[in-house]
């Protein structure tokens, strides 16, 4: 914002002296005009070095928070591109616009580099979740222990902390809107393309563990409904990956549920069901009445519980 005053307030100066020379009068407007945009580019180029800077120290879990100071580069970009026109455009002659052009494609391809750079992180944190998730294919060696130690959703539960957390940032701390929905469009796409390729393309002809479906199916949801209320249109939500994404996720639920179903209707035998059929097969000996039959019962009730031949 100082930059940009001091470079008004120079121009405003030298207009007002109303040089009598107008050859003279045009040149002073075109150097001022080309320091600007030379001073605009300058201040670009610095905002997203320090950019690059501070991205490379931040982290890449669902611990990372968009800092501040990104948001503040952001709208340094905006307030940059705002002024670019009455900075960078000279008074008079066939090339006015010569100078105001060239800057403003300049930040522009600025703006996006940052906007880009955010998108990415926040892509790199979705990928490393999916890695995690990867590690409860049915293929997996350790899929059941894993099982064991994370009975519920907790990572999806992390990750939708990451975006609320952070789309809380980005509404608060930039103050272009179009700026923003911009980039909540982007990043929005930028997730159902990747779980959508993580789950339809690379596991097509794979069933999925019950934790991934659990996980995946609420992320899915949660993230279609946080973007909604953020401001996205359905246009962008109901793509035909998100279509086709969620359509998956709903197979594979009907599929858990049935399997459920089953497991819960035909119960194995317990220890208890075993303990019993002893005790009565020893009550039948310790009273002289244990027959034939009997001595089979005791045989059936401990081969219950043995492992099966592979023959």
């Amino acid at each position: 914002e100082d930059l940009l005053w001091k470079l008004e307030a120079l121009q405003s100066f030298i207009s007002d002296l109303h040089w009598p020379d107008p050859v003279f009068a045009e040149h002073l407007d075109n150097r001022l005009k080309l320091m600007a945009a030379d001073m605009l580019e300058a201040a670009g180029k610095r905002t997203v070095s320090a950019f690059e800077t501070i991205m490379k120290r931040t982290s890449k879990s669902t611990d990372f928070l968009l800092p501040v100071e990104v948001c503040v580069m952001l709208n340094t970009c905006v307030s940059l591109k705002a002024s670019v026109f009455k900075l960078c455009t000279m008074g008079a002659g066939e090339n006015m616009h010569e100078y105001h052009t060239k800057t403003d494609e300049f930040l522009e391809g600025i703006q996006s580099r940052i906007t880009g750079g955010i998108i990415t992180r926040f892509g790199e944190v979705l990928e490393g979740l999916l890695v995690r998730l990867a590690r409860y294919d049915e293929t997996a060696m350790f899929s059941s222990i894993l099982s064991i130690a994370k009975p519920t959703d907790e990572i999806g539960k992390e990750y939708i902390e990451f975006c609320s957390s952070n789309l809380e940032q980005i509404r608060h701390h930039i103050y272009d809107e179009l700026l923003v929905l911009s980039l909540f469009d982007s990043w929005y796409s930028r997730q159902i393309r990747l779980i959508h390729d993580w789950l339809v393309k690379d596991r097509a002809q794979a069933s999925l563990h019950a934790y991934q479906v659990t996980c995946l199916g609420f992320i899915v949801k949660k993230v279609h409904g946080d973007f909604e209320l953020q401001g996205v249109t359905h246009d962008v939500l109901d793509t035909r990956q998100y279509q086709s994404l969620i359509s998956r996720i709903q197979t594979e639920e009907a599929t858990q549920s049935i399997k459920i179903g089953e497991a819960t209707s035909s119960p194995k035998p317990g220890p208890k069901s075993l303990l019993g059929s002893m005790a009565g097969s020893f009550s039948s000996l310790s009273n002289g009445k244990l027959a034939t039959s009997g001595l089979s019962s005791i045989t059936s009730s401990f081969s219950n519980f043995l492992p099966k031949s592979s023959n």
